[in-house]
């Protein structure tokens, strides 16, 4: 049989011509027949008045109420894409212009008709650049607007912004976004909150709608997908992007001058980044750049960029991307830095081949890591096995070999392509084993082409036995300034806090616990999160078995917490502990520096009202601690207030648990319940593989509690549950 293949395009044919909407009355929107043969097709509505809304403002994604002069009504539905939302809502009656469409859920689909106007000017507003209340302004009039500190003067006042996307991924945590846009000679960040991730493309011409705001000095456009009246709308893809401007590192010594390019795109020609060890960019972090005359920049290696772990080449380079800031302390005129969005923004004659590389942990001991990462510095533990598989590269297409050197635990195995080649993939392969206690090894996969080659280490310690019974056991990230919240005040401080006491950071605080068998020297750690060190132990500290203390936010002298085991306030971080409600990385290492627990946590992890504890068992992963007791933060015990001298708690539950399928193919959980009582669902695919909480707060108001699972019973070959109640 032969090959075919269907291609399928949408071609323009010609522009520019004229579309008459046609007069609907609305009389018809009540009849399915009348109304569905109109489905895609531009309609008025003349007369029309507008109503729904909860503020005078168009929502920024919503339906609202059309009403023709009868007095009959459909849905006008405001798409987040058009320049609606924020633009303020016609008092008077309007001709309303939009296509007819349609959401309805269920058959027969004869209901849920809709006008979807696609243009402010189609609901009887006029386009300004931006909607309701927003002021239109140049990014170039917003970088004006600073105090004497370069702080910005007007951060309530939402502005209407256009300009370009020149960053090609999301520069923040999943669970917002951050690009940055350009104007003209003119740049600015735009920090998304609730964004998911998303941020738009490079090239794309967007209008912002929002607020000034700052981070570390850092200008800031800042809207927020919880506030309607803020948006980021792409008007346009593809745009040529503007040319970057050469950098003068001296300009770092003026203030005025280089925060003028803040936020623009700059190129940082014929200059050499610092050599450290490895060689390899960091996964996150700063390098220092020097040009031909010995002037000094920071480069800013974002951990989202594929940058981490390629190969530093030697030699002068040329470096694009915008310029940032992070100064922690007002007056914020220091901590520029360039800022590239991607590897093929570092320029070079001299580059080595690039690496893509996944990590696989399995046979996890202590859950709380991330079991797929990109890490190159790991911490494992007896039992588990690492599976790091490769696909390396040449930037210009050149034949590359791969070799390994480095040290490695004995069960090691190398999968390494014979080469050369233009592509060649591999695997390294490794169990550790008891005898690995206390061991630090460095796997090392050299690829090279015929000017450079790139070090691809992997940095893996084995925690000695008394190390690895140190863990992370609960830690709070939302603690509260407000007075009435119900996890107010978890360390039960007594007094009144001193004029800088900040409870929002100074109340944050990790707990570490010993589950072992002897006493632990703190003396020497320290305690990271994704941005930086937040304590180190600088004086010794005994940590004796079957005990725990708490690291807290501060204040680093007086205001001592009153609860009944040790602690001691952060010591590296004038801000407190720092550790973020929408997601962060927590890290212990030892005296030597070498890590010992890794600790990732989401947004979805982080209680609104106390801690995130481990559960069932400190090897299990992390929890909200209101999903299984009643008991918000416990700092220094179980999370049932147990000592941790005693052995892991056992949550009540239902004993008489019965189980069937529905029609439909559903697990149906059936118990006895208490009326009033909370009760957490919790399930597992493997009783090796920990459980995760299906649905939690189900409140039963009867003697009978019951849960459907609608998940295929055929995803699973065993699936496991447990209810507990609190």
């Amino acid at each position: 049989m032969g090959s075919f293949s269907l291609t399928h395009e949408v071609r323009v044919i010609s522009t520019g011509n004229e579309i008459e909407p046609l007069e609907l009355a609305l009389s018809r929107a009540s009849n399915p027949q009348a109304i569905d043969t109109l489905e895609s097709r531009l309609v008025i509505i003349p007369g029309a008045t507008i109503s729904g809304a909860s503020d005078p403002a168009f929502p920024n994604s919503g339906n609202l109420t059309i009403t023709d002069a009868s007095g009959d009504s459909i849905t006008l539905r405001i798409d987040s894409r058009t320049n609606i939302g924020g633009a303020a809502i016609p008092e008077g009656p309007v001709d309303v212009i939009g296509v007819v469409g349609q959401f309805d859920n269920d058959e027969p689909y004869t209901e849920g008709y809709q006008i979807l106007p696609s243009r402010l000017e189609d609901v009887g507003g006029e386009d300004n650049g931006g909607g309701g209340d927003s002021t239109p302004a140049a990014i170039q009039e917003l970088r004006g607007l600073l105090n004497d500190d370069y702080e910005p003067s007007d951060t309530t006042t939402l502005f209407s912004t256009e300009g370009i996307v020149t960053t090609h991924i999301n520069l923040t945590t999943e669970s917002n976004g951050l690009f940055y846009m350009q104007d003209g000679d003119f740049g600015i960040a735009v920090f998304h909150g609730g964004a998911a991730g998303e941020v738009p493309a490079y090239g794309d011409r967007v209008r912002v709608i929002a607020p000034l705001g700052h981070f570390n000095g850092l200008l800031e456009l800042m809207p927020d997908t919880g506030d309607e009246t803020t948006s980021v709308t792409v008007l346009s893809s593809d745009n040529t992007v503007p040319e970057p401007v050469e950098l003068d590192f001296n300009d770092a010594f003026d203030p005025a001058v280089i925060d003028a390019l803040e936020g623009r795109l700059v190129r940082a020609s014929d200059v050499t980044i610092e050599t450290i060890d490895g060689n390899t960019f960091p996964t996150g972090g700063n390098l220092t750049l020097t040009d031909a005359f010995g002037a000094v920049f920071t480069l800013r290696v974002d951990a989202r960029t594929d940058i981490g772990g390629q190969a530093i080449p030697e030699g002068t380079v040329s470096i694009v991307g915008p310029l940032a800031q992070f100064d922690t302390s007002a007056p914020r005129t220091d901590g520029y830095q360039i800022l590239p969005s991607r590897y093929a923004d570092i320029e070079s004659a001299f580059k080595a081949p690039t690496v893509e590389f996944t990590n696989e942990i399995t046979n996890i001991v202590r859950e709380g890591d991330l079991a797929v990462n990109e890490y190159t510095e790991l911490v494992m533990r007896p039992g588990e096995t690492l599976t790091m598989t490769f696909t390396a590269t040449d930037p210009e297409g050149e034949s590359i070999t791969v070799t390994s050197e480095g040290s490695a635990p004995a069960s090691a195995v190398w999968s390494l392509p014979e080469g050369p080649g233009t592509i060649l993939e591999g695997s390294l392969t490794l169990t550790i084993s008891e005898s690995d206690a206390g061991e630090y090894y460095e796997p090392t996969l050299v690829t090279a082409n015929s000017v450079a080659e790139n070090r691809l280490t992997i940095s893996i310690y084995v925690p000695t036995e008394a190390e690895q019974q140190i863990y992370i056991g609960e830690f709070l990230a939302n603690a509260s300034g407000d007075a009435d919240a119900p996890h107010f005040n978890p360390l039960q401080r007594s007094i009144t806090g001193p004029e800088d006491y900040d409870p929002r950071s100074d109340d944050e605080y990790i707990e570490l616990v010993n589950a072992g068998t002897e006493s632990v020297e703190l003396g020497g750690w320290s305690i990271e999160d994704a941005v930086q060190q937040r304590h180190r132990f600088f004086n010794s500290f005994i940590l004796a078995p079957g005990s725990s203390m708490i690291v807290y936010g501060g204040p680093l002298n007086g205001f001592e917490p009153g609860i009944d085991v040790p602690f001691i306030a952060a010591s590296a971080d004038a801000f407190g502990f720092g550790a973020n409600n929408g997601g962060d990385t927590l890290m212990v290492r030892n005296a030597d520096g070498y890590l010992i627990e890794r600790v990732v946590y989401t947004e979805f992890h982080t209680s609104p009202i106390g801690s995130s504890t481990r559960f069932p068992t400190l090897n299990h992963g992390f929890v909200r601690q209101d999903w299984v007791t009643d008991l918000l933060v416990s700092p220094g015990t179980w999370y049932n207030g147990d000592s941790y001298a005693d052995p892991a708690p056992v949550l009540d539950g239902p004993a008489d648990i019965s189980a069937s399928l529905n029609e439909d193919g559903g697990f149906v959980l059936q118990w006895t319940a208490e009326p009033g009582r909370g009760y957490t669902i919790w399930t597992s695919n493997g009783l090796s593989q920990g459980f995760e909480a299906l649905f939690y707060g189900f409140t039963v108001e009867s003697d009978q509690g019951f849960f459907t699972d609608n998940r295929p019973v055929s995803e699973a070959e065993y699936r496991y549950y447990r209810v507990t109640t609190h």
